[in-house]
């Protein structure tokens, strides 16, 4: 058998590749590549296309659970303010896929942070207990990022703990 590679390209920039594999040698015309190519860029185009529609749909997911959890804290009665915090982190962990998810408050003029709420995926070790009345000058970019209201995405907990020296010993 005889195999040819071409590329699928999307608006000049290389997507992927199709391979068409002869039964014998064979050497394509100019108009076997043009036609090829159009059912390469077809395929590219379609892949393009589903991955918009992903993101389109990721994203009415995630603005009907926003929608869902605003509604839920307009009607909860304020002794149950706490369960609905931990069920909106439990909700928005498990739709993004995360291990654990926090809400920290500032206090003490803004020197110390403490993790008021956790929320751990099954088989998650929680750490809630092992951060409160941190010193923000121990922390200062997680202090800075806290105070600017900013999220905070830890991709790997292990790396976090190495660059706070081994402040979080527990998970």
């Amino acid at each position: 058998p005889d195999a040819r590679r071409f590329e699928s390209r999307l608006s000049g920039e290389t997507i992927g590749s199709l391979c068409v594999v002869y039964k014998k040698e064979f050497t394509p015309t100019l108009e076997d590549k043009k036609i090829i190519g159009i059912i390469s860029s077809a395929i590219g185009i379609e892949e393009e296309r589903r991955k918009i529609r992903e993101t389109l749909e990721q994203r009415i997911s995630f603005e009907e659970i926003i929608t869902s959890i605003s509604t839920n804290f307009l009607r909860i009665k304020p002794g149950d303010i706490d369960t609905e915090i931990n069920r909106a982190l439990a909700i928005i962990g498990e739709f993004v896929g995360v291990d654990r998810s926090y809400i920290f408050l500032i206090h003490d003029n803004q020197t110390k942070a403490s993790n008021a709420y956790e929320w751990c995926a099954k088989g998650v070790e929680p750490l809630k207990d092992g951060i409160q009345n941190v010193p923000a000058e121990r922390f200062p970019w997680f202090s800075r990022k806290l105070k600017n209201l900013e999220n905070i995405h830890i991709p790997r907990l292990e790396d976090f703990r190495q660059r706070t020296c081994g402040y979080l010993s527990g998970g």
